[in-house]
């Protein structure tokens, strides 16, 4: 939104738009603007923009208007658009994550010796059914307890487009809190805290930085058998110091301690190294492989 006149907080004077744009001093000016509403301290700035400059708000997430003030948004236009897709991820199937988590392998396994494959000059690749636009991405998945959509109630699940952001560790921002995103890491521990709660800990493949991920009710609403055996047998395998690498697709509750959910027993694929090959496995194809060793 623009504004005719801002608050100077150098001179703590009102000043027009007309007056700010002919200001000899408009140079440090433009970085000292508040919004002139009484008792509102949103920043401003100052758009050089031709042949129209305008004053506009700075940034309405990290320094909001006051709710009384006539310029203040309950919600910024990127939010509305995320909270949009929030039902997105609720309802990709099991396909459409599994697609998703093999384009991870390359992350997982950074040094494994690729095929080299013949190039089909004049072919277009064509269109997955699960590409999108980047504006269409971030989707958040608020938790239900605030009122957000919780995956095991969404019963109208089908194939659609869907872009989940990749990310690490190391690279997760605040504005992340609340958005699927995927990731990849070393399997560390297994913790069961029930028979619906597990805790994952994880590490960064390429550096140190830990994470939890929380396996709770909504994962095992589809109460897949022995599901719980298939887990006790992954965590003897990393307790006896196995290798294994995990990719997968989940909201991220806290940066610091860093915390995610994986909402689905499919959200989550397992790599090994397997005669010689690396490989991904869901948990059950794991536990067939490995537990007839």
């Amino acid at each position: 939104m623009e504004f005719e006149k801002a608050l100077n907080t150098k001179s703590n004077k009102i000043m027009t738009l007309d007056e700010i744009i002919k200001s000899d001093d408009l140079e440090n000016i433009r970085t000292t603007l508040k919004c002139p509403f009484s008792g509102c301290d949103a920043d401003l700035i100052y758009v050089a923009a031709s042949p129209h400059p305008f004053l506009s708000t700075k940034n309405h997430r990290k320094s909001p208007h006051i709710e009384e003030c006539p310029h203040y948004k309950s919600e910024t236009d990127s939010a509305k658009k995320k909270r949009k897709y929030q039902k997105i991820l609720a309802a990709l199937e099991e396909d459409d994550i599994s697609s998703r988590l093999n384009g991870l392998m390359d992350d997982m396994f950074p040094n494994r010796k690729k095929r080299t494959r013949k190039s089909h000059k004049g072919k277009k690749k064509p269109l997955e059914r699960t590409e999108q636009m980047d504006e269409e991405s971030g989707v958040i998945l608020e938790p239900s307890s605030r009122g957000g959509i919780e995956p095991s109630s969404v019963t109208d699940r089908k194939v659609i487009k869907g872009r989940i952001t990749k990310k690490k560790f190391t690279e997760l921002l605040d504005s992340d809190k609340g958005v699927i995103l995927k990731s990849t890491a070393q399997l560390t521990s297994i913790t069961k805290n029930s028979d619906e709660s597990y805790d994952l800990g994880a590490q960064q493949i390429d550096g140190k930085k830990e994470a939890k991920l929380k396996l709770r009710h909504s994962f095992f609403r589809r109460n897949i058998p022995k599901i719980d055996k298939q887990l006790e047998f992954l965590k003897k395998e990393i307790d006896s110091s196995k290798d294994i690498r995990i990719g997968f697709t989940g909201r991220l509750d806290s940066i610091d301690p860093c915390e995610f959910e994986i909402y689905d027993d499919f959200g989550f694929k397992l790599g090994t190294v397997y005669r010689s090959s690396p490989r991904l496995d869901t948990l059950l194809l794991f536990y067939n492989r490995y537990s007839k060793e």
